[in-house]
């Protein structure tokens, strides 16, 4: 197992693909881990229009397996661990 530091950009930037096994429970996060997750990414935009670097900010972990190429060639990963904040962010940032 190999662990590394990430940004967001990095995890969805280019050709991949995440899928959730059906080992993992449903999406079931509710108001309260919403509001305080993008509370966390309120705060982190809120220094960069401020002009301050935003510092680095730990959003959770993130687990993943690297499952089959798909046919086209596109690298698949499992989501081990992170699948509701990972779910989360997707959703807000595609809206």
């Amino acid at each position: 197992m190999h662990a590394q530091e990430t940004t967001f950009k990095e995890l969805v930037q280019g050709e991949k693909q995440y899928q959730v096994p059906l080992y993992q429970r449903t999406y079931s996060w509710q108001r309260e881990q919403l509001q305080q997750l993008w509370g966390d990414v309120q705060e982190l935009v809120e220094e960069q229009l401020e002009g301050r670097a935003p510092a680095a900010h730990f959003l959770g972990s993130v687990v993943l397996a690297p499952g089959r190429i798909t046919a086209g060639g596109m690298q698949r990963w499992l989501v081990v661990d992170g699948q509701q904040r990972l779910t989360t962010l997707m959703l807000a940032f595609t809206a």
